[in-house]
């Protein structure tokens, strides 16, 4: 999966990283939500990012726009990822469809 790299990198570029990170609650007064461009194919649209969670082993992630993420990560090789929009899941077989990339803000 296209996206799938990013998000590894994104979220586990700390080994001990855990957490969440809410940018739509005020909690992060001195943080601005990250500006991401999602595409679908050839379909591009540019949000910001409502809210990112991760372990060792899972990722969430949930954007303006009304796009989600969520993954299990079972081993290093072995991932499993729901990618919903405004709810409505995504077929797996389209998920190399889509990519989320962060902008230089």
């Amino acid at each position: 999966m296209k996206y799938s790299i990013a998000i590894i990198f994104a979220c586990m570029s700390g080994s001990a990283f855990a957490g969440c990170a809410n940018f739509t609650d005020g909690s992060l007064p001195d943080n601005s939500a990250p500006v991401v461009r999602i595409c679908y194919d050839d379909v591009c649209d540019i949000t910001t990012q409502d809210y990112i969670c991760s372990t060792m082993n899972t990722y969430h992630a949930g954007y303006a726009i009304g796009w989600s993420v969520d993954c299990t990560f079972n081993d290093a090789t072995d991932q499993d990822c729901q990618i919903a929009w405004q709810g409505r899941a995504i077929d797996p077989a389209k998920h190399d469809r889509l990519t989320f990339t962060e902008l230089d803000q």
